[in-house]
């Protein structure tokens, strides 16, 4: 059958007559296969749902096809507004049945049709105004207001006596000719001169030229020559020696005259040089640990770096500025081991030192060297002035003060006594030193002076 897709229109197929041939019996003839049709494809069934890109499974009467989110769809169609063809259809426009002549006027947030104003005639000239009434002006007349309205006259001349007000004051920016009224700012003279001024006699008065100082006049009292460049001749009347002075020469007075002298420059006497104890140490007490053996020491360290006036004080002395190593009798006489100790102040000038650990070997901490770092103890001088800081050394220079036990370098030292042994040792946990050995007492070479009761 032909096929009735509205893509492909195939021609019908038909089969070819087939005839068979005459029967010949001799020799036998086989017949011919029959020749079939071939078998013909389902006929095509598309429509326009069957697209990929086309969704209208059930589309009504009137719809159109439109695109939307990729896909043509059937909608009913938009009715669209019409679209105005006349002014009175505008939607602020109101003129239904305008009149020749009207114009178009927005009234009450709508245009309407209104008859246009009677507009006056605009006046060309003077007397076309309602309140002027010049017909025939007069050269040189003037235009006076006169019972309501202007009018053309003609003026008498004005004399300048004939105006009043003429003694007011008001105009504040002129000046007044009695000069009570200052000026407030500079007046431009334009290379004018001022003449005519009066001698000044009192401060703050203009000098004239007569009174003024100019280049060529003769100078007076203790000057001598001409201005602009007089040289002194005297000072106070006294004549000065006009011989040429030398770098650094002063003026003396010889009983005749002014007469230059090299200058004696006196030294200021240094500063009286003070010998002084740089701290008073004391030892408080030496306590053995009953069950270590240790011994611990705590000693006051008082201060005394300007006894005589007491204005300067050692501030917050700490302990890397501070050595305290035992004394020996062998070389190099000290231990170079410090020991350990705690600093605590507990006055002006005056610290504690505490926790003090002294080596278990007695003999070697019978004496102690404290070393005190001059270069990096600060020290505060306080005054009526105010207050000034020094590092020790720097101060100790600067007033010409010797510390006992500094001599150079950076450290002073003061000896002190350790753990002084004795013969009883140590009694409930204090070092006790009670027994004298007499014969370390000696008198050889020592004799008693009755007469002056000295000893030699």
């Amino acid at each position: 059958p032909p096929i009735t897709s509205p893509y492909i229109i195939s021609p019908p197929i038909t089969s070819p007559p087939i005839t068979s041939p005459p029967v010949v019996t001799s020799p036998p003839i086989t017949s011919p296969p029959i020749i079939t049709s071939p078998q013909l494809p389902p006929p095509h069934e598309h429509t326009l749902d069957s697209l990929t890109d086309v969704t209208v499974p059930a589309p009504t009467d009137g719809q159109i096809l439109i695109f939307r989110s990729g896909y043509w769809i059937a909608e009913d169609l938009t009715v669209v507004e019409p679209v105005p063809l006349a002014l009175d259809d505008l939607t602020d426009v109101t003129v239904s049945t305008p009149t020749e002549g009207q114009i178009l006027i927005f009234r009450g947030g709508e245009w309407v049709a209104e008859d246009p104003a009677i507009v006056p005639p605009v006046p060309i000239a003077l007397d076309n105004l309602t309140d002027v009434v010049v017909p025939a002006p007069s050269e040189g007349q003037n235009l006076v207001f006169r019972s309501g309205q202007w009018i053309a006259e003609t003026r008498a001349p004005i004399d300048h006596g004939t105006l009043t007000g003429l003694g007011d004051d008001d105009h504040q920016q002129y000046l007044l000719t009695n000069g009570s009224r200052a000026l407030t700012g500079n007046l431009l003279g334009g290379n004018r001169k001022i003449v005519n001024l009066a001698a000044a006699t009192a401060n703050g008065e203009a000098v004239i030229f007569q009174q003024a100082v100019k280049n060529g006049d003769a100078a007076g009292g203790d000057l001598t020559g001409t201005y602009p460049n007089p040289t002194i001749n005297n000072l106070q009347g006294k004549p000065v020696q006009a011989s040429a002075p030398n770098p650094g020469d002063r003026l003396v007075w010889n009983g005749t005259a002014w007469v230059p002298q090299a200058q004696v420059i006196s030294q200021p006497e240094p500063p009286k040089e003070l010998i002084l104890p740089l701290a008073t140490i004391t030892r408080i007490e030496i306590i053995t640990d009953p069950e270590t053996g240790k011994v611990r020491g705590i000693y006051e360290i008082w201060f005394n770096i300007d006894a005589p006036g007491n204005i300067a004080e050692v501030v917050d002395l700490k302990v890397e500025q501070l050595r305290i190593i035992g004394e020996t009798n062998d070389p190099t006489t000290f231990h170079t081991d410090r020991y350990n100790f705690e600093i605590h102040q507990t006055a002006r000038n005056l610290y504690l030192i505490t926790d003090l650990t002294l080596k278990e070997d007695t003999s070697d901490t019978r004496l102690l060297r404290f070393m005190f770092d001059m270069s990096s103890i600060d020290v505060r001088v306080t005054t009526t002035s105010g207050t000034d800081d020094f590092k020790l050394k720097e101060y100790a220079d600067k007033n010409n003060i010797k510390f006992n036990g500094f001599l150079e370098g950076r450290f002073a030292t003061i000896f002190v006594r350790g753990f002084m042994e004795s013969k009883r040792g140590i009694i409930n946990d204090r070092i006790v030193d009670k027994t004298i050995d007499k014969n370390a007492l000696r008198t050889t070479n020592k004799t008693v002076d009755k007469t002056n009761r000295g000893v030699k």
